[in-house]
């Protein structure tokens, strides 16, 4: 099973560690939210590699610029067991391998995200904390 947290981004452009959602579905980010996946064939026991990889993903997507290039859903990728540079920019679901950790964003939070960076990375950050903190750390 996937294991994937989700949380609001949007109205508000903060993120909440109150409002994130659990769930063991790799499901289409909501329009609203932002999200980080870890994929079925990742060992859940290589926790600081997949904690520093989703840090990746978002430094990936925001150095990148990727939040100003499309409107809609946006997702990146990377392999676990890829160098870092073999991040692929994804716009749905179809193309994620069972051992890819993810990271998506909704498409009112891309439309909006090349004027919010310091808050994503805060929102990510909440994110990560989260899952290490109430995931994680029971394994």
């Amino acid at each position: 099973m996937s294991e994937q947290f989700e949380m609001p981004f949007r109205p508000d452009y903060q993120g909440n560690k109150l409002a994130v959602v659990h769930t063991d579905t790799h499901v289409p980010v909501g329009a609203d939210n932002i999200q980080l996946v870890v994929q079925a064939d990742v060992d859940l026991n290589r926790q600081s590699e997949i904690i520093e990889g989703w840090k990746g993903l978002w430094e990936h997507m925001r150095d990148s610029n990727m939040l100003s290039s499309t409107s809609g859903p946006l997702y990146v990728a990377r392999d676990i067991d890829a160098p870092k540079s073999g991040v692929r920019q994804l716009v749905d679901l179809v193309d994620v391998e069972t051992t890819d950790i993810v990271l998506g964003v909704g498409a009112d939070v891309n439309v909006v995200g090349e004027n919010a960076s310091q808050m994503h990375d805060s929102a990510f950050r909440m994110l990560r904390e989260w899952a290490k903190e109430n995931y994680f750390s029971a394994i």
